[in-house]
């Protein structure tokens, strides 16, 4: 049986219930993100974090790592453009 990966709607970040926002066992946001049911990471704040990663796990340069963190971002509830 494949088990389905939760991803935080706000950042991306895999999660596993320790990560969930609220201490709840599921839900769309991690800790990061949102803490007492609101928001705590802007917009600036989640690419920095996002492009910050993708930069440790690929090696990419700084520009291509917050390219590629836009995209993820506009893929998420939270961002998602229309």
């Amino acid at each position: 049986m494949d088990v389905e990966e939760h991803v935080c709607q706000s950042c991306g970040v895999p999660m596993n219930p320790e990560d969930y926002a609220e201490g709840s066992e599921k839900g769309d946001f991690c800790s990061f993100c949102m803490v007492h049911s609101e928001f705590v990471a802007d917009r600036d704040a989640v690419k920095a974090r996002i492009a910050e990663r993708i930069q440790e796990m690929t090696g990419k340069s700084r520009d291509e790592a917050e390219a590629e963190a836009e995209d993820t971002m506009n893929g998420l509830n939270r961002w998602a453009v229309g």
